[in-house]
């Protein structure tokens, strides 16, 4: 009888504690969540991009305004986000498809610094090579995510061959619209 007693009040605390953890979620999704909602965009569309940098998987210190002269599709994402994984690969075909040449495709996860090991497997398992990969281990107080006002993932930017940032949202296909609109992609 005690031990069923106490069974039903660890139940009953597991329970108060996903809850808890349920509305946390909801209630930080405007900030740093998983796809809350797809209103949330940086403003800066039309601005010129703010000094972004970052570090490649590969352990070299980049930035963004390394790859001037043509566009820019950068994806910020998450291992923990599942709304993230299919829009890194959609934007790894995308990738596939257009020279190097032409456009530049970087993908910078904010995952946290213990999931490095994780990114790595995860990009040589899907054969993800066709993006730039970036990690900083700082999760979402990524300096590159905090500069281009990150809120939700994924969030993808497309930035012109003069660093002006021309189309954004939190799928593949605004990559696409803006390599049509910058005449990429015909």
């Amino acid at each position: 009888m005690l031990l069923r007693l106490r069974m039903v009040h660890i139940a009953r605390d597991t329970l108060r504690n996903v809850s808890v953890l349920i509305v946390a979620c909801m209630t930080l999704g405007g900030f740093g969540g998983c796809l809350a909602s797809r209103a949330s965009l940086s403003g800066l569309k039309g601005q010129q991009i703010p000094i972004v940098r970052f570090t490649s998987l590969d352990g070299r210190y980049r930035s963004l305004q390394e790859f001037r002269g043509k566009p820019v599709v950068l994806v910020f994402w998450a291992e923990w986000c599942g709304f993230s994984k299919p829009v890194v690969e959609e934007l790894n075909n995308l990738a596939s498809r257009v020279s190097p040449n032409d456009a530049t495709f970087v993908a910078l996860s904010v995952d946290p610094a213990t999931s490095f090991e994780r990114l790595q497997r995860r990009v040589e398992g899907q054969q993800l090579f066709s993006l730039l990969h970036a990690f900083s281990g700082n999760a979402l107080l990524d300096e590159a995510y905090q500069a281009l006002h990150g809120q939700e993932l994924p969030h993808v930017f497309v930035f012109n061959q003069e660093g002006v940032l021309v189309e954004e949202g939190h799928d593949a296909a605004v990559a696409e619209a803006g390599l049509e609109k910058l005449g990429v992609l015909g």
